[in-house]
């Protein structure tokens, strides 16, 4: 991505946003949380995988860095979900051909100064687990969808570390199925696919 634009609903207009130099290679679905949007950054030769945030009241675009150990050659899957009011961040290592496990870091805010900073929480480590192929979302406060191998959805419970076999049809290609979180909002979407 070498530009941005925003569009305001309130004069139903197009703006440039400056992104300061960030190269963007954005992958994956975004995640709202708090007046900011963050992207998976997949960087490109000469930079390393990062997490872009855009800051909606600021206008401003900002590069958020990884925590130092998921920087590992045997990671094979990333993602950016919300948890609990915070963004929360997945990784996989492969264990084996049919298990992996993986590990959920919690992005943390310290507001300690004018600027502050933002850092990464190691929360937990699930599995490893058979035949998993990547978690999708949180539907629950502490229920995790995930995929399976051969496309299934399951949900996975964070404290009983049970799983429960959902009814809905996955991809039969694993890594095409998303989840969605969903936001109330005051706005029609409804109205705004309309008026174009």
């Amino acid at each position: 991505m070498s530009r941005a634009q925003v569009y305001t609903l309130g004069t139903d207009s197009w703006g440039e946003v400056d992104l300061k130099g960030i190269y963007c290679h954005l992958g994956g679905v975004g995640v709202y949380c708090r007046g900011f949007y963050y992207w998976w950054n997949m960087g490109s030769r000469d930079s390393e995988n990062s997490v872009l945030s855009f800051d909606m009241s600021e206008e401003k675009f900002r590069s958020i860095q990884l925590p130092e150990k998921p920087r590992r050659p045997n990671t094979k899957f990333w993602r950016l979900t919300m948890w609990n009011e915070s963004v929360a961040f997945f990784i996989s290592t492969k264990r084996s051909w049919l298990s992996s496990s993986f590990e959920m870091w919690v992005m943390e805010h310290n507001f300690n100064g004018v600027e502050g900073f933002t850092y990464w929480n190691k929360h937990l480590t699930i599995g490893p687990l058979v035949c998993i192929h990547s978690p999708l979302a949180f539907w629950k406060d502490d229920e995790l969808l995930m995929q399976t191998r051969d496309g299934r959805i399951v949900s996975y419970n964070l404290h009983t570390q049970n799983f429960k076999e959902l009814s809905i049809a996955g991809s039969v290609f694993p890594r095409l199925s998303r989840a969605f979180s969903c936001l109330k909002s005051l706005v029609s979407v409804k109205k705004i696919c309309l008026s174009r």
